[in-house]
């Protein structure tokens, strides 16, 4: 997936444009009980302009803080540009400069439904780790798959910095020697073994380190370090103590200001034959392959070679997973799948997206529409009518050109292969 760069707003803009529901204009002044429009339309000096023109219409500040924001217009002074809302603002600490306004009945949530319709509906095709970890692969925008951080703070990077591969990475920056990312606690039994590894590069500072925790015993199990500022490998295998009844696995780093940027934190349980798929996995022909890796492998050379023998059921007892993918012989390797992920969706105005502009505007588009032609039948539905029809002609040429085409998994997968050292 291409890195991200349309945020939602821009995306909303664009579907509103097209739809030829959006004004916009700048403020020469403000306060939380009207505003005034500094550009035409917006103040008119034509006879006849009339002050009806913008009622019942959306108000959307671009900027600032006021709140709530959006909200309807009340009343508007065609000779002034003087808009009065229908809820008096609330000022959070910065005026707003500029404004969009949304008409012909389109809403600026509508919009944005839209957009997310389209991006979950949408795919792209990578390669994702397996991992008993939620967020293991680091490209939920959002922070909350991860524990509580001490002593360093956790954000997500899309840009700048090298991505490893997808559209996000994590990032920590500690704020006292030690300080470390938990993942949240694990059931663990003792006498088992894990496998566990991680992408991993030193921004600043050569202190990362991952760790496998006990949590019962408050204890450390084992832990791995890297010292390089290029992107490299962590991994080791650990036995869970006899006492042990739960474990996390610690993204940390030993110094203070130590900055470090992670992905692909995989743990899998030795002699697993059943792993849990990833959540976005929503039918079996997502997966196209299941890869193994070279657990001697510390550089980032991505050398893989197709697993031989596998199979995808459903899950039905687990509520995190829809399915879980079944293995011939118990896995003591990191595994990859290669598969079709649907878009992230966008949950605020300013996240941003990597699905290809055209595509994902076309898409929300052709949602918007579908709902604008099914309301009660006038002159402006036959005209959503025949600009949908074009539309969405138009967006399955480009979901054809742009979405991987699924695999129907039917019994065990059988791929020649030649077994890398350290493997097997």
């Amino acid at each position: 997936m291409a890195v991200a760069t349309r945020t939602l707003l821009q995306l909303c803009q664009a579907v509103a444009d097209a739809l030829s529901a959006r004004e916009s204009g700048t403020l020469t002044a403000v306060t939380t009980a009207a505003m005034t429009a500094a550009n035409y339309p917006f103040i008119s000096g034509r006879t006849g302009m009339s002050s009806n023109t913008y009622l019942g219409d959306e108000l959307y500040f671009t900027d600032g803080e006021f709140t709530p924001n959006p909200q309807g217009i009340a009343t508007y002074v065609a000779s002034t540009g003087v808009f009065t809302p229908d809820v008096a603002w609330t000022d959070n600490g910065v005026n707003p400069t500029t404004f969009d306004i949304y008409r012909r009945g389109i809403r600026l949530g509508q919009i944005a439904a839209a957009v997310n319709k389209a991006l979950r509906e949408r795919r792209w095709r990578g390669i994702f780790p397996l991992s008993i970890l939620p967020d293991a692969d680091m490209e939920l925008a959002a922070t909350t798959s991860w524990g509580t951080a001490s002593n360093c703070t956790f954000t997500k990077v899309t840009s700048g910095v090298g991505l490893l591969r997808g559209a996000i990475i994590g990032r920590i920056v500690l704020s006292a020697a030690n300080g470390y990312l938990p993942c949240t606690a694990l059931k663990a039994r003792g006498d088992d073994s894990y496998y566990v590894q991680a992408r991993v590069k030193n921004n600043v500072g050569t202190g990362a380190k991952l760790i496998a925790y006990d949590e019962t015993n408050a204890a450390a199990i084992t832990s791995g370090t890297y010292t390089h500022y290029d992107w490299g490998t962590i991994h080791f295998t650990f036995a869970i103590p006899s006492t042990c009844k739960s474990i996390t696995i610690k993204l940390s780093g030993t110094a203070n200001l130590n900055d470090v940027h992670w992905d692909d934190v995989m743990l899998l349980r030795a002699g697993a034959t059943e792993i849990p798929l990833p959540d976005w996995v929503s039918q079996p022909g997502q997966v196209r392959r299941v890869l193994c890796g070279d657990i001697s492998n510390t550089a980032d050379t991505d050398l893989y070679e197709d697993y031989p023998h596998w199979n995808i059921l459903p899950d039905e007892t687990n509520p995190n997973s829809a399915f879980k993918l079944v293995l011939s012989h118990g896995t003591t390797y990191p595994l990859w799948i290669e598969g079709s992920r649907p878009f992230t969706e966008l949950t605020t105005y300013t996240a941003s997206t990597g699905m290809a502009r055209h595509w994902i505007e076309l898409a929300a588009r052709v949602e918007m529409l579908k709902i604008l032609k099914g309301k009660a039948p006038t002159q402006e539905t036959k005209e959503w009518q025949a600009q949908y029809n074009e539309a969405s002609a138009e967006l399955r040429r480009m979901d054809s050109f742009y979405m991987p085409a699924p695999i129907v998994a039917k019994g065990f997968k059988t791929y020649p292969y030649t077994s890398l050292t350290g493997v097997f």
